[in-house]
C-alpha cells in the first residue's frame, strides 16, 4: 500500500458519522449528567469546608466554580430543547 492509499483510507476511516438521536434520549443524558455533577458539588462542598490546607482550599474552590459553571450550561441546554 502506497502513501496515498494509507491517507485515503485514514481519512475514510475518520468521517464523522452522524445518526438521528431521539429528544427523549438526549434529554436523559443531559438530566444524567445534571445528577452527576450535583454530587460531585455535594461532595466538594464537604471536602471544602473540612479542609484546612489554604492551597486545597483553593483548587477545591476552582473546581466547584468549574462544576457550577458546567451545571449551569447544562441547564441552559436542557431548556432549550
Amino acid at each position: 500500500m502506497n502513501r496515498f492509499e494509507k491517507l485515503a483510507d485514514a481519512y475514510n476511516d475518520s468521517k464523522l458519522m452522524v445518526e438521528m438521536v431521539k429528544k427523549g434520549d438526549v434529554v436523559y443524558q443531559i438530566d444524567a449528567a445534571k445528577i452527576l455533577i450535583d454530587g460531585y458539588i455535594e461532595d466538594l462542598e464537604v471536602k471544602y469546608a473540612n479542609t484546612t490546607n489554604s492551597d486545597l482550599k483553593h483548587w477545591y474552590e476552582g473546581k466547584l466554580d468549574s462544576y457550577k459553571i458546567a451545571l449551569d450550561i447544562l441547564k441552559e441546554i436542557s431548556k432549550s430543547i
